[in-house]
């Protein structure tokens, strides 16, 4: 089979960290990783389903080059989807919705281990955990906008919004703050 991404050099199988077996490509680094071989390294290292943490340590600024071509899946035939893996990373993973058939970049498998995501690819094209990355990088886009918008008061507004919701008189602050005036009747 061809590498999908450089699309030139054959795929060779390999064994690859602690038995996991794979197909990677010799010129680009690329891997395919079949659902099964996935799912019988996984029970093979946590036959109980639990997650080990990583005990390395990995170098997470190697060079990736993610790949944005289109793919096929290689098990099955379907195209593949690309998906975000962490809210703050830059790299997509691409999946295969009707195999689970899971295509690397090169480095992407020693990134993923470096976040401590690599006994769990599964969870991450769902929309539980894809959401929760629209919501963070939401959240600092807002941060962000705020910062500009607000300059160094941010933090004291940041506070003072803090002290106001934790407050047992909330109602009352509020109503205090907007009125027009809080001394008059009107």
């Amino acid at each position: 089979m061809k590498c999908l991404t450089c699309e030139r050099h054959s795929l060779e199988f390999v064994l690859f960290d602690d038995g996991l077996k794979l197909q990677a490509c010799s010129h680009c680094g690329g891997m395919w990783l079949s659902s099964n071989d996935f799912l019988a390294w996984r029970r093979s290292h946590a036959p109980d389903g639990q997650v080990i943490e990583s005990d390395i340590s990995l170098d997470t600024t190697l060079a990736i080059t993610d790949s944005t071509n289109l793919k096929r899946c290689l098990d099955c035939g379907h195209l593949m989807f690309r998906f975000d893996v962490l809210p703050h990373g830059r790299y997509k993973i691409d999946h295969c919705g009707h195999c689970n058939g899971i295509w690397l970049d090169g480095n992407e498998w020693h990134w993923l281990r470096a976040h401590n995501v690599h006994q769990r690819p599964g969870e991450l094209f769902t929309a539980v955990w894809q959401s929760h990355i629209r919501e963070v990088r939401q959240h600092d886009w807002f941060d962000q906008l705020y910062t500009q918008r607000f300059g160094s008061d941010y933090e004291k507004i940041k506070a003072m919004r803090d002290w106001i919701t934790n407050h047992d008189k909330r109602a009352m602050i509020v109503a205090f703050l907007t009125a027009r005036d809080p001394f008059g009747l009107d």
